[in-house]
Formats: structure tokens, sequence, C-alpha cells
């Protein structure tokens, strides 16, 4: 098998994010793309909307004539809590730079890249800081001190990506 196209793949979706026009215009200028920071991206206290990577795989795709790899990419994309429209327009703009794109990754042809799923979920807040916050905290208030998380709606986009190397 030839070298890993995970990573070069991975840079080439985050600049033809990152340079996008009309995604700026959701997530402002210049876009942040995380890598996360929990296992999927939400920390309350970060501005929102916000977008991050989350799990990738990869694995052998092969025959007797070309070495390539089968990647699953996913994206977590959070927005304050009753954006759920927001959140959907900017799903479809990602959708639209990704879905049969044709990007550059070095070492490797990209001979597929496909929209595969999307779920949205809406996260109730709850109360953090001190530990001892008292549940849901609803419209801004406090819970024992803590600073209020308002929750939010988390959509998760999922793209396969098929590559072949040079």
């Amino acid at each position: 098998m030839g070298t890993d196209a995970a990573w070069p793949l991975h840079k080439a979706i985050s600049t033809v994010l990152e340079e996008s026009t009309e995604l700026r215009g959701f997530l402002g200028n210049p876009i942040r793309l995380s890598d996360g920071g929990s296992s999927d991206g939400y920390t309350p206290e970060a501005p929102m909307p916000r977008l991050a990577f989350g799990d990738s795989r990869s694995r052998a795709w092969q025959s007797a004539t070309f070495d390539g790899q089968e990647h699953e990419i996913t994206l977590h994309l959070w927005s304050p809590p009753g954006d759920a429209d927001r959140s959907r327009q900017i799903a479809g703009v990602i959708i639209n730079l990704l879905h049969d794109a044709d990007l550059p990754v070095p070492g490797h042809a990209l001979v597929d890249m496909q929209f595969e799923s999307s779920e949205t979920r809406y996260l109730a807040g709850t109360s953090r800081g001190n530990g001892q916050g008292d549940g849901a905290a609803m419209d801004g208030e406090k819970g024992n001190g803590a600073a209020a998380d308002q929750g939010a709606c988390h959509c998760l986009l999922t793209f396969k990506g098929l590559t072949v190397s040079d």
C-alpha cells in the first residue's frame, strides 16, 4: 500500500472550508476549524456557531491494479440553542462545498468525495463551574454560582472519500 492519505485529505478539507466566503458569513472570518477539544468538540464556553473535525477512519481500499484508502470524515457543527434553521443552512453550505469536491490531495488522487449523512440533536443546558450545579439552568440563570451552559444545537456531518496513491 502507498502512503497514508488521511492527513493530506484532512488538510484539503480544512482549506476548502476555511476559504469559503459563504461559510465565513456564518462562522466569522477567519474560520477557526478546530480538531475538537472534547470527543465531539463541544465546549460551552466557546463562541457559537463553530465547526470542528470529529473522528475519522481510514481503511485499505485496493485491487490488483491500484492501492487506495477509504476515508470516513466527521464534522461537528455547534450552534446556539434555538438556532436550528441557521444550523441547517450552515450544514447545507458545508455539504455543497465537500460533496463531489475535487480536492487536491498531494501524493494521491481523490476519486470520490460523498456526503453520507447528517444527524441533528439538541443538548439541554446544564450548570457548570463549581461542580455543585443543581441541574438545568434556564434562560441564562445560574445554578449555585456556576456559569450557565445554555445548551446547543449539534449537527454531525459524515463524508466518505476514496483516494488512490499516485
